[in-house]
């Protein structure tokens, strides 16, 4: 039987998905990567041909993919036209066809790459409460204001939902064209400077409320619920666009919606005007992530999953 403690960790520096579902879970298990293990995990690619990765298992060895979003990036993202150009949307889904296990953040994720490789798993994002960076807030409730934007400059389309929004400050700031038009397109915003991955969770201290605006489509719809987990750790209330992954079954007691900028407007301003619905949502989604987003009960599933191979 294969064991979690004889794996080898395919390394991928700097890459939030890869710290996020491989390199954070395993570190919080205690376990470490071996050369010469007979399993290879990664994260969307492991820097191997299709032609490579079968030599490999014709030596014995197993690959596991993580994949966390849909390799089928809309035309508006900023990598489209290097996923093209590369091939790495092709190369993605020639490892899919070809791993010996899928693991993805969600149902609907599962439902698009079950037709290249029916042995998936859905492991949902989760949090290790109390490990390292993921504390409780460290600004005392009174004291905290401001509301958040974490994400990416691949999400400049989904800021249209809410542009012009007063009173935001945009997390991860580094000097390039994507914050310059943030710049331009919001009222007066404030940035956080982009922290490292071991310590990025430090932008939510001091922070009282957060957003998530997503575009409906179909690449969106495959995202993972990852900002609301965040949010949760620290105890603040987070406003989602209502659609797939932040509206679910599962969350929707304990996250806010909102479908434009008035309604993400309408939301926040009551947030900040009633002080005790605003601590109440954030206990409330705090004990909700905790519940059911344990990193120590997330992760009995990679360990099954392992063992099983």
């Amino acid at each position: 039987m294969a064991s979690i403690n004889n794996i080898h960790i395919v390394k991928q520096e700097g890459t939030s998905c890869g710290y996020h579902r491989i390199q954070l879970p395993f570190e919080y298990m205690g376990v470490s990567s071996k050369d010469e293990a007979p399993i290879w995990i990664f994260n969307r690619i492991c820097g191997l041909t299709t032609k490579e990765l079968k030599q490999k298992q014709c030596q014995g060895i197993k690959f596991i993919m993580d994949i966390d979003d849909s390799p089928f990036l809309p035309y508006h993202h900023p990598s489209y036209h290097r996923y093209v150009e590369k091939g790495t949307t092709s190369l993605m889904i020639d490892l899919v066809k070809n791993v010996n296990m899928v693991w993805c953040t969600s149902e609907r994720l599962r439902s698009i790459l079950f037709q290249y490789n029916p042995n998936i798993l859905v492991i949902p994002n989760s949090i290790p409460f109390g490990y390292k960076q993921f504390t409780d807030n460290t600004v005392p409730f009174i004291k905290r204001s401001g509301t958040v934007y974490a994400g990416e400059c691949s999400h400049k389309d989904d800021l249209g939902i809410v542009n012009g929004m007063k009173g935001l400050t945009f997390a991860g700031y580094s000097m390039n064209s994507y914050y310059i038009d943030i710049a331009n397109d919001f009222d007066k915003p404030k940035f956080i400077n982009r922290l490292p991955l071991d310590r990025y969770m430090d932008l939510y201290n001091g922070i009282s409320t957060a957003i998530a605006p997503l575009q409906y489509n179909p690449f969106n719809e495959c995202k993972s619920n990852l900002k609301t987990l965040e949010a949760g750790c620290k105890g603040i209330p987070i406003v989602c666009s209502r659609m797939s992954p932040y509206y679910n079954d599962l969350d929707k007691s304990c996250v806010l919606y909102a479908s434009n900028k008035a309604e993400f407007e309408t939301q926040i301003k009551r947030l900040n005007k009633d002080t005790t619905f605003r601590k109440d949502m954030g206990i409330m989604l705090s004990e909700h992530v905790r519940q059911w987003y344990d990193m120590k009960k997330i992760n009995e599933l990679r360990k099954q999953a392992i063992e099983s191979l």
